[in-house]
Formats: C-alpha cells, structure tokens, sequence
C-alpha cells in the first residue's frame, strides 16, 4: 500500500478501491471496442490517420488498465487483470460505413468526452501525487480518443448526409448515461477524503454529463449538419 494513502481513512481507501476496479473492467471493454473500431474503420475506407488513432486507442487504454490496477494496490486491494473483449460488427449489415460511423459518434464523440469531463473534475478535486497523476494521464488519452471519433464523422460528412445520426442519439445517449451514471460504483454521498481518492457523487456525475452533453457533444454534432432535436429532447425528459 502507498505510504502516502495509508493515511486515508479504511472506508475512503475501500470505496475508492472499488470504483478504480470497476474502471480498470470498463477499460478492458474500451481497448477491445477500439481494437474493433481498428478493423472496421480500415474496412470502410477510414483515413490512415484514424485508423492508426484507433490502434492506438486501443494500447492506451492497455495502459488505463495498469495505471488503475495499480492504484487499487497503492489503495490496499489487489484486483485480477480484466480480460479485454472481442468485439465484432457482423458481415451481414446493410450500410457498414453508417453504423460504424454510429460507433464512433457513441464511442468517441460522446463516451469520451463525457469520460474527459468527468476526469477533469475529479482531477480538480484529487488528491496530489499518485492519484491526481493518475487521473491526469487518463484524461490526456481520453481527449485524444474523443479527436478520434470527430475526425472521422468530418471525413464521413464531406461526402454523406449526416442528419441521420440524429434519430439514434437517444439510444447513444442511454447506453452512455448507463455506461457514466449507473454502472458505476461511485458512491452516493462520499466524503471529502473519498473524493480525494478520484470518485465523484452520482449527482455530481449527472450534472457533469449533462453539461458534457449539451455543451459540448451536440453542438458539436449540429455543426457537421446532425440533427440534434432528438438529442435535446432526451436531455429535457431525463433533467424535467
């Protein structure tokens, strides 16, 4: 255990222990969904630059995964590696382009530039030394995964029609809010020492989700011509 983390609290140390395992899991899946977006972006005629991003991706998120596991050690846990996953589209669909495009834009667009907002704040609030680092390192990476998915969706829109994103982003949305909000095991009420840690209230996630959301993620949508009524429409029943 770090000599510098001992000192917290047994109650923050386990808490925070947990939520950095859960996310060592959810960079497993990260790095095979990029390993996936790899192939398949290299199948519709991605440009070279972000396929290689996508390769890339998929070695940093390898990295995320030690960097958690070794802070859930510092903490005083000890978590297996998660196995990363193998993903694949199919070879029966109708448009492949088109849902790939999809996959970036859930992906990258928005699961990354949520991921970046959240990782900023808890930045703001973590502890110096191993765990701000930490969390820093990540977030560097995840703003560069989030590029990713908007280089390609200016690729797709120099030749194609876009607006049609538009009519899935509720379900972009609900698998992302499920992905930041509900799966995670931050608690509801952690203290200061907690927090210090890297975890984040679920309200406090929420408001940093939305705000990444309609901030960010659909105004950059609507610019490269996506229709985003839908999107603000699952905004407005989810905070009404």
């Amino acid at each position: 255990m770090s000599t510098v983390l001992k000192d917290f609290p047994l109650h923050a140390r386990e808490r925070a222990a947990g939520v950095w395992g859960y996310r060592a899991h959810a960079e497993a899946i990260a790095s095979g969904r990029f390993v996936q977006l790899a192939r398949d972006l290299t199948d519709v005629g991605a440009p070279q630059v972000v396929v290689d991003l996508a390769h890339r991706g998929s070695e940093e998120e390898d990295k995320h995964i030690s960097l958690c596991m070794d802070l859930v050690e510092a903490l005083g846990a000890r978590i297996e590696r998660p196995p990363k996953p193998d993903f694949q589209l199919g070879d029966n669909l109708v448009d492949k382009e088109k849902t790939v495009l999809l996959q970036m834009v859930g992906t990258s667009c928005i699961n990354e530039t949520v991921s970046a907002t959240v990782l900023a704040e808890m930045m703001r609030r973590a502890e110096e030394g191993l765990v701000h680092d930490t969390i820093q390192e990540i977030l560097r990476d995840e703003i560069d995964h989030g590029r990713m998915g908007w280089a390609f969706l200016a690729h797709f829109a120099q030749k194609n029609n876009v607006g049609f994103v538009g009519a899935y982003l509720p379900k972009l949305l609900d698998i992302a809010v499920e992905d930041e909000l509900f799966d995670t095991p931050d608690p509801d009420d952690p203290d200061a020492a907690t927090m210090s840690l890297g975890t984040l209230p679920k309200t406090e996630r929420s408001r940093l989700f939305v705000a990444a959301i309609s901030e960010l993620v659909l105004p950059g949508l609507e610019h490269f011509g996506v229709d985003i009524q839908p999107g603000r429409r699952w905004i407005q029943e989810k905070t009404s």
